[in-house]
């Protein structure tokens, strides 16, 4: 049970720290099974086991297809929301949806933009959503997101699951009577068309998609006796 254990939690970390995790242990059992240029003590001897490696080298393919395969690794949730196009770094892309999914191609025809790890890549995606009640709640006098804690999909694509953290920056177009308050710092909030008022708030945190919020309500002074 011990080794067993041992060896789950090596698969887990391998798992956390991505793909190429995979690729050590199965070097590492490999070595130690035809070679001996490595021996394991107990309870890691089973990495080198036939079945052991058999697993580490399905797992590792599968990881290395997943990471290869754009549609997976851009997949958002979107539920109910009705989009309308979407690209990446401004070159269209023909997506697909399933249940509360979309799923967006980065390689599309000859172009393939670099996608490794670390590599920039700006995603957008235009939608439109009627008030559903779920995430963002609309009434006549003011409007607010709330969206704990998987709610955030009901209002804007996106990644939607609390580990998942990201800096963000959000730009709320409201009419001029109305205030926008959201994350972090108010960068900016000036006229862009008669009548309204673009607010750009930035936070520079990593937070889960579900604390994104925003807030719009026709401004109101609060008077508090000295």
């Amino acid at each position: 049970m011990a080794g067993l254990t041992s060896l789950l939690s090596a698969f887990g970390l391998s798992t956390a720290v991505g793909l190429n995790a995979y690729l050590p242990l199965l070097v590492v059992g490999l070595l130690a099974r035809y070679t001996n240029l490595i021996h394991l003590n107990e309870p890691y001897s089973l990495l080198s086991n036939p079945v052991v490696l058999l697993v580490i080298a399905v797992l590792a393919l599968l990881d290395f297809v997943g990471d290869k395969i754009p549609a997976v690794d851009h997949a958002l949730h979107a539920a109910g929301l009705i989009i309308n196009s979407a690209s990446i770094n401004g070159n269209a892309r023909t997506f697909s949806q399933a249940g509360d999914m979309m799923f967006i191609p980065v390689c599309q025809g000859l172009d393939c933009p670099p996608h490794g790890a670390g590599d920039p890549l700006q995603v957008q995606v235009n939608y439109s959503a009627a008030t559903t009640q779920v995430g963002f709640y609309y009434y006549p006098r003011n409007s607010y997101t709330l969206a704990e804690p998987y709610d955030g999909r009901y209002w804007w694509p996106s990644y939607d699951l609390p580990f998942d953290k990201a800096t963000v920056d959000v730009y709320a177009t409201v009419p001029d009577s109305n205030i926008c308050l959201s994350n972090g710092d108010l960068i900016s909030a000036g006229s862009s068309n008669p009548g309204f008022i673009t607010y750009h708030w930035q936070m520079n945190h990593p937070i889960s998609t579900y604390l994104v919020a925003r807030t719009f309500s026709q401004p109101n002074s609060l008077r508090f006796p000295a």
